[in-house]
Order: C-alpha cells, then sequence, then structure tokens
C-alpha cells in the first residue's frame, strides 16, 4: 500500500488530497489477507481446454495451463498437457520487451507422441527450442531461431538440428482491415539430420541437410469508397537432399573412396576433388499469385 499527497490548488496548501494505492495479490480475500505461493498460483492461472481430430489419429483432448507476469513484466509461462492421438507434455516461456534491443524471446521444451497410422509404430520426439524476435521500426520486425530434436521411430533414432531466420516489412495498421499497405515476409529454414535408412533398407552414415526459402509479398490499395484493392504473390523453395544420398547407396561409397585418393567424381555435377558431401536433388520451388 502506498499514499500520496496532491495539491488540488497551486496558491492554497491547504487543499490537499490524499490517494492511496494498493497493489492487490492474486488470491486476496475477506478470510486470507495474506495467501501462500500455491494459492496466489492457482488464482492467477488461466486454462484452456484442447480438443482436436485428425484422420488416422483420433481424436487428442486436454487442457492448456498459463500464467502471466510470472517471469516479469509482459511474461508467459505455459503447459500444454495432451492424451489420446497426439500425447504432448512441455512447457512454455515467453517475454516481451517494450523497449531495448529484443522485442520477445521465446523458449520451451517438451515430449510428444503419436501412433503412425500405417506402419503402427509410435512416433516420439523430445524437443527444446528457442526464438528471438527485434522490432527497431514499427513496420519493420526480424527474428531467429533454433530446435533440436531428438526423434525416435520404432526402432530407428535420429536427431534434427533447425535453424531459420525471417523478415518482415508491414505498414498495415490494422492487419484485418489494411488499406495503402505493403506486406513483405522472407525467411530461411536449414534442417540437418543423420541419414538413416527407409525401413527395409540398410543403415546408412553421414548427415545431410534440407533447405527452405520463401518469400510472401502482398499489396493494398484503396479505391473509391470503402473499396479495396489488395493482390499478393508467394514463392517457395526447398532442397532437399536425394534418397540415394539419405539412404547412403553403394554408390556413394565408391565416390567417397574416388575422392579420397585424390581423383575426380565423374558422377558428379560439380566435379569437385576433395571432400564432398553428395549432391543434393534439383531444387523446387512454386510460384502462388492471388489477387
Amino acid at each position: 500500500m502506498d499514499v500520496r499527497r496532491r495539491l488540488r490548488s497551486l496558491d492554497d496548501d491547504s487543499r490537499v488530497l490524499l490517494v492511496i494505492v494498493v497493489d492487490e495479490r492474486e488470491g486476496v480475500s475477506d478470510t486470507d489477507l495474506t495467501p501462500g505461493p500455491l494459492t496466489r498460483l492457482k488464482a492467477a492461472g488461466m486454462w484452456m481446454p484442447v480438443l482436436d481430430y485428425q484422420e488416422g489419429y483420433g481424436f487428442t483432448y486436454g487442457a492448456r495451463v498459463s500464467v502471466v507476469d510470472r517471469l516479469g513484466p509482459r511474461s508467459r509461462v505455459s503447459v500444454p498437457l495432451t492424451w489420446g492421438g497426439e500425447r504432448q507434455a512441455a512447457l512454455e516461456l515467453e517475454r516481451g520487451f517494450s523497449s531495448g534491443p529484443l522485442a520477445r524471446v521465446t523458449g520451451g521444451g517438451g515430449i510428444t507422441r503419436r501412433e503412425h497410422p500405417f506402419y503402427d509404430r509410435p512416433d516420439t520426439r523430445r524437443a527444446i527450442w528457442g526464438r528471438v524476435e527485434t522490432a527497431p521500426r514499427t513496420w519493420l520486425r526480424a527474428g531467429a531461431g533454433a530446435r533440436r530434436s531428438a526423434v525416435t521411430f520404432g526402432s530407428l533414432r535420429d536427431t534434427l538440428v533447425t535453424t531459420g531466420a525471417d523478415v518482415t516489412v508491414d505498414t498495415r495498421r490494422d492487419p484485418a482491415l489494411p488499406r495503402n499497405a505493403v506486406f513483405l515476409s522472407a525467411g530461411i529454414e536449414r534442417t540437418g539430420f543423420g541419414a538413416h535408412a527407409v525401413l527395409g533398407a540398410d543403415t546408412a552414415t553421414g548427415s545431410a541437410a534440407a533447405r527452405l526459402t520463401s518469400v510472401d509479398l502482398r499489396g493494398y490499395a484503396g479505391l473509391l469508397g470503402r473499396w479495396c484493392w489488395a493482390c499478393g504473390c508467394s514463392r517457395s523453395r526447398r532442397r532437399v537432399p536425394s534418397r540415394r544420398m539419405r539412404a547412403g547407396a553403394p554408390w556413394r561409397r565408391r565416390v567417397a573412396a574416388r575422392l579420397r585418393r585424390g581423383q575426380s567424381c565423374e558422377r558428379q555435377p560439380c566435379g569437385m576433388v576433395g571432400r564432398c558431401t553428395g549432391a543434393a536433388s534439383p531444387p523446387r520451388s512454386r510460384w502462388r499469385t492471388r489477387a
């Protein structure tokens, strides 16, 4: 509680106004004026039911429990717990900043498990992730993140490491009703994984990586009255390792032996001499336009 004194007049000191500021805590009641930590946590918590259905996996049900301002102003701690088609238990952290170089920091970790409907094998993923965002201008935002996942599918085990960055230019004042504005988002994401054989093939050695780039451009122009003209285009391009490279085919071992002897690689389009990580499949790109 804080008592503040305010003067109601500039020339009369006798006219004084007392302001009493009371910061109430969660869980305070007329019968308990000093609640404990568990009572305050229960009163500050929010929960939301989770119900989802996916064909082949069935229903997923559970709840998401969240508390705010536990890690400082503009912070949130969320714990999703689900069962059924997708079993999940995770801890998600988020903190926003009103000043400074960072605008938002998120992170967390958890485990998910579900049964593959075709192979009838469990797919278990243990992951930790983090992301930072900065907003030097109101219309400019950039972010970068990383994620590491340990995947277990039946008797196969693998590790996925995903890193990415993106930049967004958004001049819309109201995203729901944009007018005379431009939205541009560009990002790149790279996923590195250990090369394991597909079901029924031999176990491979080595590693490979996949890369995904995307661009989304939208424009909005105001016409007569309340009419607004909008158009946009998006492009995504993915570059993935070839299936022979992921499966560790014998031809790759022969190429590696030739490179170790200092000979050029006729099977590779680059024709390089030395250490070669293998050729990737031709890039696949896709353009989508809308108006």
